[in-house]
């Protein structure tokens, strides 16, 4: 395998991944909320959900970072 065909299959795993994240995150997060509407939510859940938006960007850091390395 060549180092062009590495950079390519490179982009397209860093593309997966950013949409399977991009799909990911909202749902674990409303999950999480749909749990406290029905009271069902521990204090921990909801403070994940809250912090999802900051997980979501530092993962996508980590996927950008692979690039630069």
């Amino acid at each position: 395998m060549g180092d062009d065909a590495r950079m390519l299959a490179t982009f397209f795993m860093t593309i997966a991944g950013s949409l399977v994240l991009a799909i990911m995150y909202p749902l674990r997060r409303s999950d999480a909320f749909e749990a406290a509407a029905n009271g069902i939510a521990t204090a921990e859940q909801l403070r994940d959900a809250r912090h999802q938006g900051w997980r979501f960007q530092l993962d996508l850091l980590a996927i950008r970072a692979s690039w630069d390395s």
